[in-house]
């Protein structure tokens, strides 16, 4: 084990003793204990590194769609979403990419680089359901959910290895198993409520009515699992549509904007 890791190892106790000590106990997967776990061990420049060596891989694994004005349109989209989370984590540089594809699905590779499917952007009724799963996958950055998966999966000095790009065997297989699935990451229970929560506080803030996000999921589980992707790469129960609801409804006075003309005028130029 080489002295850097050591070094961030000795932190990552150090740092969730701190957090034991001052709440009465750690918190679950997506919580703040994981959270600063991941910030030492895999600081949000090092993830942006690692977003540097995937991208290549997901051009070589999916067909980026060749439409300036769907791609302008998206990247505004995702904008919005970013400036609502108050540009966090500090050290990414998000982008959002249209992938040519049928397939109902979304997914976020580490250094905040986020794919929309043509197939997503046909399947949504309105400009929030739309913006309500890009919102979602902004929130899984910024709860630093990516890094967290990475180092449980591959370890953490395999991890650390890609991002310097010294392991491109890992790389290549990652590339494989994102474009044989679909998804890069599959979330835990925790992580995938916590992104939900900060997600539809982000789809407020940028002015879009939060219940595009309770439509558009609602949808995809009334078509089943077939075909749809993303209802494997993000299980939908019907407690977390129960949840979203609960908390849009704290949220007390909402946007009621859908974007509903936009989004139709720009699915005809697909």
């Amino acid at each position: 084990m080489s002295k850097t890791l050591v070094t961030r190892l000795q932190l990552v106790i150090l740092s969730l003793a701190m957090l034991g000590f001052a709440s009465g106990c750690a918190t679950g997967v997506g919580g703040k204990a994981t959270n600063t776990a991941a910030n030492v061990l895999l600081p949000a420049a090092e993830e942006e590194k690692l977003g540097d060596q995937m991208r290549g891989q997901v051009r070589a694994e999916f067909t980026i769609l060749d439409n300036p004005e769907i791609q302008g349109y998206i990247r505004e989209l995702g904008a919005k979403i970013v400036r609502a989370s108050g540009n966090q984590p500090r050290g990414i540089s998000y982008t959002f990419d249209v992938i040519d594809g049928n397939e109902i699905n979304a997914f976020t590779t580490p250094g905040g680089d986020i794919y929309i499917y043509t197939g997503l952007i046909k399947a949504a009724e309105n400009e929030a359901e739309l913006i309500g799963v890009i919102a979602h996958e902004v929130a899984h950055v910024t709860n630093r959910h990516i890094a967290e998966k990475l180092v449980a999966s591959y370890g953490l000095q395999t991890v650390l290895d890609m991002a310097l790009g010294q392991n491109a065997g890992t790389l290549t297989q990652l590339g494989a198993t994102l474009g044989a699935q679909g998804y890069l990451l599959k979330y835990g229970r925790d992580q995938e409520s916590e992104a939900d929560r900060d997600g539809l506080n982000y789809m407020v803030r940028a002015g879009y009515d939060p219940n595009g996000f309770v439509t558009f999921f609602k949808k995809l589980e009334a078509r089943g699992g077939g075909g749809i992707e993303m209802l494997s790469s993000h299980p939908l129960p019907k407690s977390r549509i129960d949840q979203a609801r609960a908390i849009i409804r704290k949220m007390g006075n909402t946007p009621d904007n859908l974007g509903t003309a936009r989004l139709q005028e720009m699915k005809k130029k697909l």
